[in-house]
């Protein structure tokens, strides 16, 4: 069931906004642990401090935590990716890994089924 969290996380950061039954998932939902799509670098490390590990690869840089992982763009874009695995990073409406997918369901409503290049 945790893989079903943190795959939900991953999909509600990298997702844009889809509605759900009528629900959708607003853009200020789009953050971990108070890190957010589009922060700059510097905030991420002003709120986290240094990294336990950092990866450059000439388009950007993936900063590892205990428990989470922050893309940040080289540009002026920012963070475009957050992964967490530990149940402290959790989005603003308190969805956080390891929970059930009842109460994934209870926060942001039931899933749709779609397709990405054709897989269901």
């Amino acid at each position: 069931m945790t893989n079903v969290v943190t795959s939900a996380l991953a999909l509600i950061m990298a997702c844009t906004v889809v509605p759900a039954f009528g629900r959708g998932i607003s853009p200020s939902e789009l953050a971990l642990g108070g890190i957010a799509i589009g922060q700059h670098e510097r905030a991420v490390l002003h709120r986290l401090g240094a990294p336990l590990t950092r990866t450059d690869s000439g388009e950007g840089s993936t900063l590892t935590y205990a428990g989470l992982q922050v893309e940040v763009d080289a540009g002026d874009f920012g963070v475009y990716g957050v992964v967490s695995t530990d149940a402290k990073y959790c989005t603003p409406s308190k969805l956080c890994p390891g929970m059930s997918e009842a109460q994934v369901q209870h926060l942001y409503g039931a899933c749709q089924k779609f397709c990405v290049r054709g897989i269901a």
